[in-house]
């Protein structure tokens, strides 16, 4: 469980946001678009959230949390230019509804896809969804989490052939903030995943099973902390970006992203 000690108020960020901060904030957006490209998903926290957001991609989705922003355990706090949302690990987590933006694959064939997240786990000794396409165990397709080792870790699920396919770095991802990047070329082999960690490279271990073909696309919400519909591995930590898009991202992007993230949440990863 997370318990801040006053991360140092941006001064573009004092009460409510000035002209200069809106300034800040969509030249983030700008920038993180022009790097992620096709971007499906992309949500940066508010400190003016409730029981819903509006994620920042042109698709403008509704994130819909399991109880407002301002009640999870630890609410929010800022961090340098931006707002860190905490989550209690037990019952917080937020929703998206089924869409075919969401889905990479037609049961036949995958195309490429990333997902990019910005965290500061609490713990590293449970599973942990950061966010997933999966409704049930008969509705999965991509999910981004930490294993019970604190481990992260990309799987792709195909349901017809019981098959799935994933990457991770076997090394605890740790408890201070970092940036996560998985990335999928479309092959349909583990050979395709990627896992950045900070920028880094460090994919050392397949998580495959079954003969896989491809993902499919089912009903299945996208969550965030957690998975599934009756909901399970709840997230225990700090979230402050997560992004979602139909591009597979290059040593290079990941590099020029986390930049952007250093200067805009005063990090140094």
């Amino acid at each position: 469980m997370t318990t801040y000690v006053d991360y140092k108020p941006s001064p573009l960020h004092q009460g409510s946001r000035s002209r200069t901060g809106d300034q800040v904030d969509r030249q983030l957006v700008h920038d993180l678009l022009a790097l992620l490209g096709d971007c499906r998903l992309l949500w940066l926290p508010n400190l003016s959230d409730t029981t819903t957001s509006t994620e920042r991609s042109r698709h403008g989705a509704t994130l819909t949390w399991s109880e407002s922003l301002a009640s999870f355990d630890a609410a929010r706090a800022r961090l340098g230019s931006g707002v860190a949302v905490a989550f209690n690990g037990t019952d917080e987590e937020g929703d998206v509804p089924d869409a075919g933006r969401y889905s990479f694959g037609d049961g036949a064939a995958d195309q490429p896809f990333s997902v990019l997240a910005l965290l500061k786990p609490d713990a590293n000794g449970s599973s942990m969804v950061i966010v997933g396409k999966e409704s049930s165990a008969s509705a999965e397709e991509w999910r981004l989490q930490l294993n019970a080792s604190g481990h992260p870790q990309l799987t792709l699920t195909d349901e017809s052939a019981a098959a799935t396919i994933g990457r991770l770095d076997a090394t605890a991802i740790g408890t201070d903030w970092v940036l996560l990047a998985a990335t999928y070329d479309g092959s349909a082999a583990s050979t395709g995943i990627r896992v950045y960690v900070d920028a880094v490279r460090l994919d050392d271990t397949d998580g495959d099973s079954g003969t896989y073909v491809a993902m499919e696309n089912t009903a299945a919400l996208v969550h965030v902390g957690a998975r599934y519909t009756t909901k399970e591995r709840y997230f225990d930590g700090s979230i402050a970006l997560i992004a979602l898009t139909a591009k597979e991202l290059g040593q290079d992007d990941v590099w020029a992203l986390r930049e952007l993230v250093n200067s805009y949440f005063g990090l140094s990863l």
